[in-house]
């Protein structure tokens, strides 16, 4: 819904941990619209960033349109994933982020262990 794409249209999903310090920090998937996107899984892989493959795919600037920011306990992937006792919480952050013309370019979902990170938003 956010990316205003029909239900059934492809997308590309990419799943990558963030590490800090060699600890688990951040479990992050993220889905573009195939139709735009399809290279992006080949190129994120050779420069290890979001932003640059966007470049490398004509995109020269990404904005964040959207963030919700909710806890809850961590899943059982999570807790695998980012090395968390049952009953540890994460900090979800979901995003979505347009290109300079403001069309949905890539939705994520973020999961943060809560016991790791501090979030400061300013305006």
């Amino acid at each position: 819904e956010w990316m205003k794409i029909a239900a059934a249209a492809r997308v590309v999903e990419i799943e990558h941990l963030r590490m800090a310090n060699s600890v688990p920090i951040c479990l992050v998937t993220s889905w573009f619209p195939a139709d735009r996107f399809a290279r992006i899984a080949k190129v994120y892989a050779h420069t290890a960033s979001l932003t640059k493959a966007f470049a490398r795919l004509g995109v020269r600037s990404v904005r964040r349109k959207l963030t919700r920011i909710t806890c809850r306990l961590a899943k059982a992937q999570e807790r695998d994933v980012l090395e968390l006792p049952d009953g540890a919480v994460v900090v979800v952050v979901e995003a979505l982020h347009t290109d300079a013309a403001g069309e949905p370019i890539a939705s994520s979902i973020a999961s943060f262990s809560a016991a790791r990170v501090e979030f400061i938003l300013e305006t």
